[in-house]
């Protein structure tokens, strides 16, 4: 379908993800049955006029376990015509001309004729109408007339509008999911699809879903390091949409829900990607030709391009600019203040074809789904995040005092509760997932990769809420665990604890110190491909870097050595007095830190205070302080975001980092401030890929906290105050997983 209408003679390809590299050219898998051979393409099937439908079970081959998508490419939309009326023409009188007006679903393609069914009209007519065919010519509109030369009588049925010139801006794809291992999809133990519902929404969605792989339907694959992650990224599609409704109610348009057997967990953003759809369909609805662009079509591929901004590569087709949507949600550069209101505007007056939609112009275009306390119970007050190298997903939340493993599809795999604030949760090289307790006695507890509890650690330890795990550089076979605990000063422990079922600690580590940074709280940790922690305390406005391995092993000497402690400088604000907080660090690939400045505001309602994000160099240096908008200076530089309580860090696979910027009513300040609730994209270099207003993905999110990126380039993220998760739909480039293990090998901030 293309929005309001089937789309005639497209060619119907079944493609197979390349496997040779990000964006690589797809197989294509047709086999039999084919109509029709492309040069570059290959095999493909025909659409049938009228209805666009087409036939490919048994037409097709394909490798088992890798992603497979079916691509409609180019033909001619056929809106329906009906007859409205039938009136004298230039004053005619019976037997002089008259003129029979029609109207249609969407403009009709120049070239298309509409012909009458036998019946339709007097049978004297049809000789003054040139036989029962009559060409329409170049239109824009939705009423059209032809005239006849004598007086006609008939009814409004038995009309049919086919046929124009063909629109190769069309280009319709569909996710199928993973290759059975036997048999084809529309077997039952396969997924029983029978029936491929393929429009400028399914479109949408596989760009989403598969934006961190892709640049079109002629680009989409994944090198063998990461076939995994291309795999989960297009089942994640299937969330989005659902390609096997036929005429039945929520066909052809996106899910308002997750859509999985055993019930929905996840509210999809519906009417976001509708209106996408809508955008689209205005390009494929319109009368663009290969030799006549249309203004519709002109203005999705001048605004929608590979940079986001107007200097960028455009796109030909709308999957490509789908896909160049999905990486740059709100545009870039020059396009930051228009990008959205150019493409929202494309939909145009008239009934749009899939609905709801958006009521106006987004801040963003950003699509992620909601995991909230109304669906699921183990997300309130959600606060720490972590992936695993399956592609499964660890959070903690406090007031439901639970630690949870999801699958990379959002739906719950174990949640383990017992009556403890769970810490922050780090999983080791081998899978395991480790946690400590806010709580005043509780110790560190080890879960295993299906989400079960195996071992509990070193109880009567007092608040050991922070746990960075590591491959062990000691013991090839061992992981190494270091966290620190103590009510009032805290001390860092470091031991290796395979094999202990006990309570203590394995070999009697104790603690490796003394170790603490000025006698108060660590609040966050993070781990280099060296094996050196960056540590922040929020009570003394300091960041520490310590090496763990110097002085001795497992409590023996010092345990952990200090390299360098960095102060925090931060602008003074006349009128308000501030205390900026270093939060939670993520790791780059030259081992930088980036550290959000959290910031308390005092008092409530003053003005407000700039706080930003600290890069810490692996030398210490130097510190270079990333604000908001303004002129840079010295070592401070603005970047054209806003941050606004900056709490959580991660970086990407192309190094691009994600900060968030919550909103805590006892900080002060306000939540209708500029870059509250909201998260920020930069370059590694500090500039906003984000607009100034952040992203806000439809203002889902609340108390947005810690984040975490997984191997389809989804971005998972706790909402404290918001009791939920929020899983951002391929916004960012592909990670290593678990954090841990690409501190080991030296590919953070990397694509796998």
């Amino acid at each position: 379908m293309g929005g309001h209408a089937p789309i005639i003679g497209a060619e119907v390809y079944v493609f197979q993800a390349g496997q040779t590299g990000y964006a690589s050219a797809p197989t294509n898998e047709m086999a039999s049955g084919q109509q029709g051979t492309d040069p570059t393409l290959g095999k493909y099937v025909l659409t049938t006029a009228p209805s666009g439908a087409f036939l490919i079970t048994g037409d097709y081959t394909c490798t088992a376990g890798h992603p497979v998508y079916v691509a409609a490419v180019g033909g001619t939309p056929s809106p329906t015509a009906s007859l409205v009326n039938i009136t004298s023409a230039a004053g005619a009188t019976t037997g002089g001309v008259f003129r029979i007006t029609f109207s249609t679903t969407t403009p009709p393609a120049v070239g298309s004729t509409v012909s009458f069914a036998t019946g339709a009209f007097t049978a004297a007519a049809y000789t003054f109408l040139n036989g029962t065919t009559q060409t329409v010519s170049a239109n824009t509109a939705t009423s059209f007339s032809i005239v006849s030369t004598t007086h006609v009588t008939g009814s409004a049925t038995g009309v049919a509008l086919t046929g124009g010139l063909p629109n190769p801006a069309i280009v319709n794809i569909a996710v199928l999911g993973d290759c059975p291992t036997s048999g084809n999809f529309s077997t039952a133990v396969n997924g029983a699809l029978t029936f491929v519902d393929i429009d400028e929404v399914s479109t949408t969605a596989a760009a989403y879903a598969l934006n961190a792989f892709g640049s079109g339907f002629h680009a989409i694959g994944a090198p063998a390091t990461n076939l995994a992650g291309i795999e989960r990224a297009a089942a994640n599609a299937g969330q989005l949409f659902n390609v096997n409704l036929n005429n039945v109610a929520g066909a052809g348009i996106a899910l308002a829900t997750t859509n999985y057997v055993g019930g929905a967990n996840g509210i999809v953003p519906q009417t976001t990607l509708n209106t996408l759809g809508n955008i689209l369909a205005a390009c494929v609805d319109s009368a663009n030709t290969a030799t006549t662009k249309s203004d519709e079509c002109t203005t999705l591929f001048a605004t929608a391009t590979n940079t986001g901004d107007t200097t960028g590569t455009k796109p030909t087709d709308i999957s490509s600019a789908a896909f160049n949507i999905a990486a740059f949600p709100a545009g870039t550069g020059s396009q930051h203040g228009t990008f959205t209101d150019t493409l929202y505007a494309l939909q145009g007056a008239s009934a749009t074809p899939f609905q709801p939609d958006l009521s106006a112009a987004p801040n963003d275009f950003g699509v992620a789904i909601t995991y909230d306390n109304s669906l699921n119970t183990h997300v309130g007050s959600a606060e720490s995040v972590a992936v695993d190298g399956n592609g499964q997903i660890w959070t903690t939340a406090q007031t439901d005092t639970s630690i949870t493993l999801w699958s990379a599809l959002g739906t719950v795999v174990n949640s383990n509760s017992d009556g403890y604030i769970y810490g922050y949760v780090s999983v080791d090289p081998s899978n395991n997932a480790w946690t400590g307790s806010a709580a005043a006695s509780t110790g560190i507890e080890k879960f295993n990769n299906a989400g079960a509890k195996t071992n509990t650690f070193g109880n009567g330890l007092q608040s050991a809420y922070t746990v960075i795990t590591n491959q062990s550089a000691n013991n090839a076979t061992s992981i190494d665990a270091y966290f620190f605990a103590g009510a009032t000063a805290q001390d860092g422990y470091w031991f290796t604890p395979n094999g202990d079922t006990g309570n203590g600690l394995l070999n009697g580590a104790g603690p490796a110190g003394p170790f603490n940074v000025a006698g108060n709280f660590i609040a966050h940790g993070a781990i280099d491909s060296t094996g050196d922690l960056y540590l922040t305390s929020e009570s003394d406005q300091q960041i520490t870097r310590v090496n763990p391995s110097t002085g001795g092993f497992l409590g023996l000497g010092n345990g952990f050595a200090v390299v360098r402690n960095f102060p925090i400088t931060t602008p003074t604000v006349t009128g308000a007095t501030f205390q900026p907080q270093p939060e939670f660090p993520a790791i780059d690939s030259a081992d930088n830190a980036w550290i959000p400045l959290q910031t308390i505001y005092s008092p409530i309602g003053s003005p407000t205070p700039e706080p930003g994000l600290y890069k810490v160099s692996t030398t210490g240096a130097a510190t270079t302080y990333f604000s908001g908008t303004g002129t840079s200076t010295g070592t401070k530089i603005f970047t054209g975001a806003n941050f606004y309580q900056a709490f959580g860090a991660a970086v990407d696979g192309n190094g691009n980092i994600w900060v968030t910027n919550r909103f805590n009513g006892s900080l002060g300040g306000s939540a209708a401030a500029p870059g509250a609730n909201t998260i920020i994209e930069l370059t590694r270099a500090g500039v906003a890929v984000s607009p100034s207003t952040n992203y806000t993905y439809g203002g889902i999110l609340n108390d947005p906290l810690n984040l975490a990126i997984d191997p389809s380039g989804n971005i998972w993220v706790t909402n404290y105050g918001g009791s939920k998760v929020v899983e951002i739909i391929g916004a960012a480039a592909p990670v290593v997983t678990p954090l841990s293990t690409s501190a080991n090998n030296g590919t953070l901030g990397q694509l796998p």
